[in-house]
């Protein structure tokens, strides 16, 4: 069959395929069907380059008749931007102990003739093949002010003559309490899991894997954490008492600290996002379908930030100094720190996985 045939089949006129028409693929057997026309091993990487030049496209081709591919670490093939990836393998793949394949947030097109898995995955992995989503983009802490004007001072004592003293000195003022933090941002929804074909069409080995099994495992995008609260701004210094220098004249009260400010309240977390596209599996004709283990798990919500922290409570002013024959200003006491900003909540939507279906060639 050929491509004219198969978008014809898609419903594509033949003029608007030669004219450059935009073909969208809803699910993983239209692009399986688009992408394997029935050509032999080594014509598959080149009709895969004809077909998808000039679009966005990751391919990864074996040369014919070559060594298999050994695959003992985590083979990353996901691509930068979500664009589609394909990997055409005519010969073996090898998946060795402490290998795995991982496509995050990535359309995958996988197909390879023979493949053998011995051991298992990595630490962290549960699959031989992982499709998943991304977690949602930390989310930045915001800034506090802390702007206020400085707390007034006390008065001066006054003299109503040279010999004589008038008033004492004049209390300082109390500061002003510290502005509360800024709320911390709602973190980021998760980036979903795409869809994935995964064909193998001569033979599947799992005799030395760890569970005699190949594993499939899915989960698509948590929600990101919510943004911590930022600290509450620092209490504002109280303002200083005050004496006449001409004369004795007590000394004014020191003016107390102000309490911090109170912590911004912690951002909640982000959605869970469900899968964009679903998985299938076609194994070699004659291999049961049991052999196949899917492990689905659903994307949790983010967890919300931190409650941003009590801002300081200010200092106390300095009392006024004793004049001749009388007493100094009283002291202050420090402002208290500010209280914690409020809790956050946790993101409200969990992902749902994607489905996998298992089926072998007739």
């Amino acid at each position: 069959m050929s491509v004219s045939d198969v978008l014809n089949s898609f419903g594509v006129p033949e003029s608007a395929a030669r004219d450059g028409t935009r073909i969208g693929l809803h699910n993983a057997a239209q692009l399986r069907d688009l992408l394997d026309i029935g050509l032999p091993p080594e014509q598959r990487a080149q009709h895969a380059d004809a077909l998808l030049g000039g679009i966005t496209a990751h391919v990864t081709a074996q040369p014919p008749a070559s060594v298999p591919l050994q695959v003992n670490y985590v083979w990353d093939v996901s691509t930068p931007d979500g664009s589609l990836k394909v990997i055409d393998l005519p010969n073996d793949i090898e998946l060795q102990d402490g290998g795995c394949i991982v496509a995050r947030s990535t359309p995958l097109h996988f197909t390879c003739t023979s493949f053998v898995r011995a051991g298992a995955p990595p630490a962290g992995y549960s699959g031989d093949f992982n499709i998943l989503g991304t977690a949602g983009a930390p989310v930045p802490t915001p800034v506090t002010s802390s702007a206020w004007n400085p707390a007034a001072s006390g008065q001066p004592g006054q003299c109503l003559s040279t010999s004589i003293a008038g008033e004492g000195g004049g209390d300082g003022s109390p500061g002003q309490q510290g502005v509360p933090g800024s709320p911390g941002a709602t973190g980021s929804n998760g980036i979903a899991s795409q869809l994935a074909a995964i064909t193998i069409t001569g033979s599947l080995n799992v005799a030395g894997a760890a569970r005699n099994l190949l594993v499939v495992a899915t989960q698509s995008g948590p929600g990101g954490q919510g943004g911590d609260g930022s600290p509450g701004g620092p209490g504002q210094p109280g303002a200083n008492g005050a004496i006449c220098d001409c004369t004795g004249n007590g000394g004014g009260a020191a003016g107390p600290g102000a309490k911090g400010g109170t912590g911004g309240p912690a951002g909640d977390g982000g959605n869970g996002t469900d899968a964009a596209g679903n998985i299938a599996v076609i194994l070699p004709s004659g291999v049961s379908t049991s052999v196949v283990q899917v492990v689905a798990t659903p994307a949790p919500p983010g967890q919300p930030g931190s409650p941003g922290l009590g801002g300081p409570g200010g200092p106390p002013g300095t009392p006024g100094a004793a004049g001749k024959n009388n007493p100094a200003g009283a002291p202050a006491a420090p402002g208290t720190t500010g209280g914690p900003g409020a809790r956050g909540n946790p993101g409200t939507h969990t992902g749902a996985a994607a489905n996998v279906t298992v089926t072998s060639n007739p």
